[in-house]
């Protein structure tokens, strides 16, 4: 039977729903029989090359979690017999059975619709393709080729927040016709707020098969803190969200 590990970064704060997150993923793991390892950040970010290491924490940290991910993956197919790692980003929230990876997909990525209110005041969205969860098999060459462009990239060129990750990532899949999962949609602002407040319209248009098709929640992590279109994003938004969205499926599914 081909082994699995399932792998994340840990932040030493990390509690409340970033907590709820990681749980979700290990028992998604566990019921999967799936290995599940977490580590510390300084490991995490200590397994790529200092001087690359230097240049991407720089930029910020969430471009170096897109190069240190890769590199503890080659680090593990080094240094075990593992068929294939699955990477999931800690504000990632597991629903239901959690996604399900087709046997013979030696790459898998996760697809990303942002919405957003654009400057004419419409309702707008941006099509991606991230790292947020990403499954890679042992024997895929994408591996190797996606750290070799990292390191090319970064000493030529100038490096912003997202471009060893999405836009990286978007660009090759206009070309390369990767597995890309569709059922764990990334919550804008605009929908964190829609949610908190009880609707599902804005999650479920960005959701293949609407929220009966839902197998997971990427949440606003990186930009807690920040006001994004208008909205502030906070812990408590999204726990409440979260709260809602889970009460929703539930009552959802007590009615089948």
């Amino acid at each position: 039977m081909a082994q699995t590990l399932v792998i994340q970064s840990y932040r030493a704060a990390s509690t409340g729903w970033l907590s709820d997150c990681r749980s979700s993923v290990k028992h998604w793991a566990e019921e999967n029989q799936y290995i599940h390892r977490i580590a510390e950040d300084a490991a995490f970010f200590g397994t790529i090359p200092p001087k690359l290491r230097s240049v991407l924490l720089d930029v910020s940290t969430a471009t170096a979690s897109d190069a240190a991910r890769l590199y503890w993956m080659r680090q593990i197919f080094d240094d075990s017999s593992v068929d294939r790692i699955i990477w999931v980003d800690d504000d990632v929230f597991m629903l239901g059975d959690g996604p399900s990876f087709p046997p013979d997909s030696q790459v898998v990525l996760n697809r990303e619709l942002w919405l957003f209110t654009n400057s004419r005041g419409v309702l707008a969205r941006r099509s991606a393709v991230s790292n947020a969860l990403m499954c890679i098999d042992r024997h895929s060459p994408f591996l190797a080729f996606y750290i070799w462009a990292i390191e090319r990239i970064a000493s030529g060129a100038r490096v912003e927040k997202t471009t060893l990750g999405p836009d990286l990532l978007t660009h090759w899949a206009k070309q390369i016709p990767f597995h890309v999962i569709a059922s764990i949609p990334t919550t804008s602002p605009k929908v964190l707020a829609d949610v908190e407040a009880g609707h599902f319209e804005l999650l479920d248009s960005i959701t293949f098969g609407g929220l009966t098709g839902l197998r997971g929640v990427h949440l606003c992590g990186s930009i807690v803190g920040r006001t994004v279109n208008g909205i502030t994003v906070t812990d408590q938004l999204i726990e409440r969200a979260l709260y809602n969205l889970q009460d929703a499926l539930r009552t959802q599914e007590g009615k089948r």
